[in-house]
């Protein structure tokens, strides 16, 4: 009877060392899932804007995105815009990327998309500043075409500090993916415009976003927009 028990602890034990083994690899899984939904990234976007005549201007925009907290470009971007400035308080634009995304290593995402940009804007008092983005994006991701409207309702008011004039700002942005037939992305951003010389702005922000269907899909970013004026 006691070699018995001595046995039936020793099988024990060793069932529990097994169920140990097998769970260990499942639970570094799911750990690593958990790791992917959120992420910190850097954004430092470069725009190019070349006005011509009659309020026509072509826009360049460049950018190499940071992500994994911080660690890796994730994302690159080049593209070219046409924008028509309509009255001072109405602007439309069409503009072309080619993007080329990593977020999780070895998962590749090219991307082709077409975007045409719809920007009323509308004085709210003596110095608030509604800008309502209305943009509508046909997109060619790994070969597959998808659509989605994104509307970017942002407010501002101009501060002039030391012969400055900077502009801090608040938005916030929802996209529709066709995908879903859902309003599937959500994002907040506040920041502030700061003119550097008569052709260079700085724009710093930061924004989180949240998308459930998204890998990373609950993202915090800091932002660094060169914009540049001729």
């Amino acid at each position: 009877m006691g070699q018995f028990g001595v046995a039936g602890g020793r099988f024990s034990k060793l069932l529990m060392l097994a169920a140990l083994l097998t769970l260990t690899p499942q639970l570094a899984r799911g750990q690593e899932v958990a790791d992917t939904e959120h992420d910190a990234q850097l954004w430092p976007d470069v725009q190019v804007t070349v006005n011509l005549k009659s309020q026509w201007s072509v826009v360049f925009f460049g950018t190499m995105r940071v992500g994994r907290e911080w660690s890796a470009i994730t994302n690159e971007q080049l593209g070219i815009g046409a924008t028509k400035r309509i009255s001072p308080g109405f602007t439309t634009s069409l503009s072309y990327r080619h993007l080329h995304t990593e977020a999780i290593p070895g998962r590749h995402v090219n991307e082709e998309r077409i975007f045409a940009d719809a920007i009323p804007r509308r004085r709210i008092g003596q110095k608030l500043t509604l800008v309502d983005r209305n943009r509508f994006e046909w997109r060619r991701v790994n070969g597959q075409v998808m659509y989605r409207y994104r509307n970017r309702l942002q407010f501002e008011r101009p501060v002039d500090v030391r012969e400055r004039r900077l502009t801090p700002y608040a938005a916030v942005e929802v996209f529709y993916d066709t995908r879903f037939r859902a309003w599937s992305r959500f994002q907040i951003y506040t920041g502030t415009r700061v003119p550097l010389t008569k052709h260079v702005t700085f724009d710093g922000f930061y924004m989180h976003q949240w998308d459930s269907r998204a890998i990373p899909g609950y993202i915090d970013v800091v932002g660094a927009q060169w914009r540049l004026e001729f």
